[in-house]
């Protein structure tokens, strides 16, 4: 691994300009190519070059396998001085020491999701500050555990009672051994 470290998310660059006073500076920043956010990016890059001219922000969007991309750019000391990261890479980016901790720097952070401060901290330290959280939640089709006879999930529910219940909640219901209906998929329990 290359020895730079890299800073996440675009709420850095404030405090990189308090860091930085008045000296002429450059910070790139990257992220996974993504329409929608760079749009959002674009607006916030302006926002803060309108408020810190005498810092040059370069975005530098990472397309198609953009994870590939970074690690190749970190290995080859030219990773960015800031990277918006989703969490699951982020927390391998942690564990690999390839982001430094923020806690030398001060974040009002009460405005902040707590499960969104917590998915970018660990052993105590904070590493990304996040601008945005998708909700997780469960949802369920209750005709389906109906029909199985399948209790409904409730506060308690487990990952061992998804598998046990997944068993009952999968269903062939043409005979061809393939089936029809999942108990799980990408967005929770079937609907």
């Amino acid at each position: 691994m290359g020895s730079r470290q890299v800073f996440s998310l675009l709420v850095l660059f404030v405090t990189l300009s308090f860091a930085l006073g008045s000296v002429d500076a450059k910070i790139v920043f990257s992220a996974r190519d993504d329409y929608k956010l760079n749009q959002l990016y674009t607006k916030i890059l302006d926002a803060f070059r309108e408020e810190c001219p005498e810092i040059e922000v370069v975005y530098e969007p990472l397309s198609g396998l953009w994870y590939e991309q970074f690690m190749i750019r970190l290995m080859g000391g030219t990773a960015p001085d800031v990277m918006a990261s989703p969490v699951p890479e982020y927390r391998g980016f942690i564990l690999d020491g390839i982001v430094a901790p923020l806690d030398d720097y001060a974040f009002d952070l009460s405005a902040h999701v707590p499960l969104a401060v917590n998915d970018i901290s660990y052993q105590g330290k904070l590493y990304g500050i996040g601008f945005y959280v998708i909700p997780r939640a469960w949802v369920f089709n209750a005709d389906l555990f109906q029909e199985a006879a399948v209790p409904y999930p409730d506060l308690d529910f487990s990952w061992d009672d998804i598998v046990s219940h997944g068993t009952k909640l999968t269903i062939d219901r043409t005979g061809d051994g393939v089936p029809d209906v999942w108990a799980v998929n990408n967005y929770g329990i079937a609907t």
